[in-house]
């Protein structure tokens, strides 16, 4: 993804809810994405993932619409995605 697109993203992000919002969001993202799987647990979906971030970010006193929660984590998975493949 080009440095344009990101640059993008942040803004609209940060023009919806706030840069730290929005840290918090890419922060929860970029946490659940890591998250490693035991041989006990099965692998979380993409879907389970996102419950997750919902409820952590509910939890931290986050309250968003669904509409709003689900396209700042699609505008977090994109730019934490992008810039974990660059490092």
């Amino acid at each position: 993804m080009s440095q344009v697109a990101l640059f993008l993203i942040s803004q609209l992000a940060r023009a919806l809810v706030g840069t730290s919002t929005f840290a918090r969001v890419e922060d929860t993202v970029d946490r659940w994405n890591k998250k490693t799987i035991s041989d006990l647990q099965p692998a979380l979906t993409g879907e389970d993932k996102r419950k997750a971030v919902i409820a952590e970010l509910e939890i931290i006193g986050i309250e968003l619409e669904g509409w709003l929660a689900n396209l700042l984590i699609e505008l977090a998975v994109a730019k934490t995605k992008d810039l974990a493949s660059k490092a």
